[in-house]
């Protein structure tokens, strides 16, 4: 049981990590952008006035669109929240999957899966609780023909059986 709570364990931290990860992209997309349009200016200010050197001509963007650049850092920590909301839609209906899954590999009892309204995704997990719910009647026959209940076998559980023997 110890080693199920260290693979949940992992994996809320990937989640999370995969959360910093997304912002630390969108971060450096918005920076990039930012720069790639200072710089554009500049050259366009420079092509007008050749007479200016570039470095002036980037100083006087900086005075020229501040409001611009402002702007555009307020709306950066709005983009990464919704963004990370909105990565949410995805990834928690796939890790709703993932832990029914393997609660149905380790035998325990099989419960459709429930996602949130506003979750991608919901026809896959219509299809996924319709194959758990086969395979818990699957079971259950299983066990009623050998007279013993038992929990589902899975291959991945003999493999791994077989390595901690020998």
């Amino acid at each position: 049981m110890q080693l199920a709570e260290q693979t949940v364990a992992r994996r809320r931290n990937a989640g999370y990590q995969g959360h910093y990860e997304l912002v630390r992209r969108v971060a450096s997309y918005w920076l990039a952008a930012t720069m790639f349009i200072t710089l554009a200016l500049a050259l366009v200010y420079t092509y007008r006035d050749p007479q200016t050197m570039f470095f002036m001509n980037m100083v006087r963007v900086a005075k020229t669109h501040w409001s611009v650049f402002v702007a555009a850092s307020v709306m950066l920590p709005m983009m990464m929240y919704d963004l990370v909301g909105y990565g949410r839609r995805f990834a928690g209906p796939m890790q709703r999957l993932r832990n029914h899954l393997d609660r149905a590999a380790r035998g325990e009892e099989i419960k459709p899966i429930v996602i949130r309204s506003d979750d991608f995704w919901t026809e896959m997990v219509e299809s996924m609780n319709s194959v758990l719910h086969r395979l818990q009647e699957l079971s259950e026959q299983q066990a009623g023909s050998q007279g013993v209940e038992r929990p589902v076998e899975c291959a991945a559980d003999e493999h791994a059986a077989r390595e901690l023997v020998g």
